[in-house]
């Protein structure tokens, strides 16, 4: 029987590249770690400035040359496989992880940092969330040179364009889906200030979403925030069956259900034309 373990009560000893973060408002440490760090999927614990951890599952690829870091939605948990080195979760961009790696891509899964039980709407928006995931991102640039973009579903949108705005000189690009666009939610993207973010952005939304925070028809509204992007472009997902259940949780259209192929598709060729590598 296989072994489940809450993602953040696990703690992995990382060895010989286990040089601490603690120090994390220094300038990025760009060296590369040991080569035995790099080819099998691996938990990863990485500290943040205020003395606790967050963990991220890494999967390399070898010809890699963008790491998409993945922020998912609801209350940034994860539950982990211990058994088969795997994260469980129905979010959208977890349970889409292999597609996004077959397509050639490293991949980085964000988990919510240990003192943290829930990571709210509001506290995506927070500079500590924000210098959370910039000690992520410089651990991420340990591992590897390669183009970070960020990836954000539903909550996990407010965490991906905070960070866009916050630090951008990690950030390479930025994919936005299902995003959080109801002018009633007081924490909505359009709340961010979207002018600041200055790398290519991809808007994708499903045509159906029928997520009260998430109505597919103000998800354009996002591109006219994106005064100072470079490329910026909305895509609708269409496709899709048997959604059931809540229409806020990821086995419903919000979370692109039975369409993961086509969104992962759509987003995998979107950043290659965006990064300049067809």
């Amino acid at each position: 029987m296989r072994r489940r373990l809450p993602i953040l009560s696990l703690v992995l000893a990382w060895s010989a590249c286990a040089s601490s973060l603690a120090s994390a408002s220094t300038e990025p440490d760009f060296k590369r770690v040991p080569a035995h760090t790099v080819g099998q999927p691996v938990l990863l614990s990485v500290p943040q400035e205020r003395g606790v951890n967050s963990l991220v599952y890494w999967m390399p690829h070898d010809a890699a040359r963008t790491t998409l870091v993945l922020l998912p939605g609801g209350g940034g948990g994860l539950e982990y496989d211990a058994a088969a080195n795997a994260p469980l979760s129905k979010d959208f961009l977890i349970r889409s992880r292999e597609l996004f790696h077959k397509a050639g891509f490293n991949i980085a899964i964000v988990g919510r940092p240990q003192d943290r039980a829930d990571l709210n709407l509001s506290y995506r928006k927070s500079a500590e969330h924000s210098r959370d995931i910039r000690s992520v991102l410089l651990r991420l640039k340990q591992l590897t040179p390669a183009n970070l973009w960020l990836v954000g579903t539903s909550r996990g949108t407010i965490s991906a364009a905070n960070a866009a705005i916050s630090r951008p000189e990690l950030v390479a690009g930025l994919v936005l889906t299902a995003s959080i666009v109801n002018p009633e939610n007081k924490n909505n993207v359009l709340t961010l200030a979207l002018r600041k973010i200055r790398v290519p952005t991809l808007v994708l939304h499903h045509r159906r979403d029928m997520c009260r925070g998430c109505p597919p028809d103000r998800a354009k509204d996002i591109l006219t925030g994106l005064t100072n992007a470079p490329r910026k472009e909305l895509i609708f997902i269409r496709g899709g069956n048997d959604a059931n259940g809540d229409p806020c949780l990821p086995i419903h259209y919000h979370g692109f259900i039975n369409q993961e192929a086509e969104a992962v598709g759509r987003i995998a060729s979107w950043i290659r034309v965006a990064s300049g590598a067809r």
